[in-house]
């Protein structure tokens, strides 16, 4: 549940919870905390602040002793206190509660984002026109350069031969036009690709917004706007034993009976219709994507760019807006620019993480599969021994070809 959770929302509590720990005797501290104990640096890296949530989340005891130490926690309070406080206290219905706050703060983190980008791109489009203007200038320059040095002399010569002096100014002058124009088109590239994002921030706002309309509130544990406020209004109902929609999302607490999780005939596990199949469940799921593997699928020749990356995250982003339910969506890379265990939340909630190497990717995609083995999983990779490891632990295994052929449809 805390994996749903963006990470400054938990500050507060993982802050209470570290300083609860400290009191704690050598004997009596959990082995897998032993690390956030001895870490002495502020903010915990994510690694260590995943480790700990996750104990919060199952330890009633630590919850206790984390209280203690933060004595003013506020149920009342917003942001990330009010988040921390839902998290440790955790009243009745507290996860619904807990995914109002996280759907806010996805909605203002849109909105901050779309700002940046229009910020960016007016500073591109300015940079470009100066650069631009600055060009013209050159070029008028170097056209009266050049007619000065073609003008005859008023002296008994008719004319000479242009001096070194002016020679050398045409060359400069040359040389910054080029450069300038290359400024110039570097610039309106950049213009380009940010008006690009910016379009794609506002649809994918628009969609959310869309969505939250349509069904009335905000799926807890996807941290997008899809469907919790109509969650909400049914809680009254599943207290009372009567039937829900909120059975579609929560089948365990209802004992609503769904069918086996795998595909059904005709969905093909390298085809699109596979991922059409999965948009379509009413029951939640994970969707773990080997990001490396698809990389190499969809740009063969540059499958370790930024722009692959952001191509995948983005793509995942539109997966998971239309789903029919809650979705988790993580995608794990390998990549040697970050570091073991990076991670960070991309469009939508998307869950990007990085590994040191593809071996260690493949690791991660598999430990997660056996992590979550009590959830509904799908895992996407071409690779066989990490679909047959996922499928072990109860995974529905789809290749590569069926995410890049939906992309290529999408």
């Amino acid at each position: 549940m805390y994996d749903h959770i963006p990470a400054e929302l938990l500050i507060p509590a993982l802050e209470a919870g570290r300083s609860a720990l400290r009191d704690l005797d050598d004997d009596e501290i959990p082995h897998k905390l032993r690390k956030v104990v001895a870490y002495s640096g502020g903010s915990l890296p994510p690694p260590l602040a995943r480790s700990l949530a996750a104990a919060l989340d199952k330890d009633e005891s630590l919850r206790s002793r984390a209280l203690e130490k933060w004595d003013t926690a506020d149920l009342m309070s917003s942001g990330p206190d009010g988040a921390s406080a839902l998290y440790l206290i955790r009243p009745e219905h507290w996860q619904f509660l807990l995914g109002k706050v996280v759907a806010r703060h996805e909605a203002m983190s849109a909105q901050a984002e779309v700002a940046a980008l229009t910020g960016r791109l007016a500073q591109a489009e300015k940079e470009a026109s100066e650069g631009k203007r600055r060009v013209g200038e050159l070029r008028r320059e170097l056209t009266r350069a050049r007619q000065l040095a073609r003008k005859p002399r008023k002296d008994s010569q008719p004319s000479i031969d242009v001096s070194s002096d002016l020679e050398e100014k045409i060359a400069a002058l040359e040389a910054a036009q080029g450069a300038a124009e290359a400024s110039h088109a570097a610039l309106a590239d950049r213009a380009k690709k940010t008006e690009a994002k910016l379009r794609q921030a506002r649809t994918e706002r628009a969609e959310v917004l869309k969505k939250f309309e349509a069904s009335g509130g905000i799926g807890w544990g996807s941290g997008d706007p899809v469907v919790l406020a109509r969650h909400l209004d049914d809680v009254a109902s599943v207290v009372a034993g009567s039937g829900s929609r909120v059975a579609e999302y929560f089948h365990e607490t209802m004992g609503y009976q769904l069918g086996p999780w795998k595909l059904p005939p005709g969905a093909l596990p390298d085809g699109a219709n596979s991922i059409e199949w999965l948009m379509k469940q009413p029951r939640p799921f994970v969707l773990i994507v080997d990001g490396h593997n698809l990389a190499h699928k969809i740009r063969p020749g540059d499958p370790a760019s930024a722009d692959t990356r952001d191509e995948i995250a983005h793509a995942l982003a539109r997966l998971k807006l239309h789903t029919r339910t809650v979705a988790r969506v993580i995608v794990v890379f390998d990549s040697s620019v970050s570091r073991l265990g990076d991670s960070y939340r991309g469009p939508s909630g998307v869950e990007i993480r990085f590994a040191s190497s593809a071996s260690s990717a493949d690791d991660e995609i598999l430990g997660l599969a056996e992590e979550l083995a009590d959830e509904e999983v799908i895992v996407v990779s071409s690779d066989r021994v990490v679909r047959d490891g996922a499928e072990r632990h109860g995974a529905i295994g789809l290749w590569s070809e069926a995410m890049k052929e939906w992309m290529r449809i999408g």
